[in-house]
């Protein structure tokens, strides 16, 4: 054996012994790379019970005054929803259980006056007509 050919099996039998001792990262089949799911494990199908919705409440609708709208109004300003007012001066008002109030009231946009008031930072709903 000549020395050149000695040295290189001396410099490959390491490197070799050193590869041999990792093991092969396992490799897929083509059938498992090209989609195959049954070449997948498979997991447990999780059911989630019906989603059961209850309607809202029917709204209660009532006619009252308009002191006594207003009296509400100043008295639960926390509870309101909005309030929605037509040109003809019909004011609703909606409470957040559902409740309505009807009222007519004196003169253009007294509630909206009245719930400057009762709410300065605007948080009630207002619509208008």
């Amino acid at each position: 054996m000549t020395p050149s050919r000695r040295s290189t099996l001396l410099f490959l039998i390491p490197v070799l012994a050193a590869c041999a001792g990792k093991p092969e990262p396992a490799r897929r089949s083509s059938a498992d790379s090209a989609g195959n799911p049954a070449a997948y494990p498979t997991l447990p199908q999780v059911t989630s019970p019906p989603v059961v919705s209850q309607a809202p409440p029917a709204p209660d609708d009532s006619s009252v005054t308009w002191p006594e709208l207003e009296s509400l109004i100043r008295t639960h300003p926390d509870s309101l929803r909005a309030v929605m007012q037509t040109r003809a001066r019909k004011v609703t008002v909606v409470f957040k259980s559902g409740h309505r109030y009807h009222a007519t009231e004196p003169a253009i946009n007294t509630v909206v006056k009245l719930l400057r008031t009762v709410d300065p930072s605007g948080q009630i709903l207002i619509a208008t007509e």
